[in-house]
């Protein structure tokens, strides 16, 4: 989702995740960078061509945006499934 707006470096990437995220400890460099690499393995994300020395660059490819869309699918779904029995409420 961090990189649904366009392509981002890597630190920008782990700032995204610490704002929509919320989770506590936030992901460490290690962390995403790890992620960032498996996504790239499994061809959801690509590497852009570098502009001279600087940042790597991140880009969601065409079955990375498919994937995001199946994934926020999914979730709705549940949501609505934890509507439907009363589970979105706080005991």
């Amino acid at each position: 989702m961090a990189l649904s707006d366009g392509p981002a470096h890597g630190y920008a990437v782990m700032k995204a995740i610490a704002e929509t995220a919320r989770v506590e400890p936030p992901m460490g460099p290690s962390t995403v960078y790890g992620s960032l690499a498996r996504l790239v393995d499994r061809g959801l994300v690509r590497v852009l061509p570098s502009r001279g020395a600087g940042r790597k660059r991140y880009a969601m490819t065409r079955a990375g945006h498919q994937a995001l869309w199946a994934e926020s699918s999914r979730i709705v779904g549940l949501a609505a499934m934890l509507e439907e029995r009363g589970l979105t409420t706080r005991m």
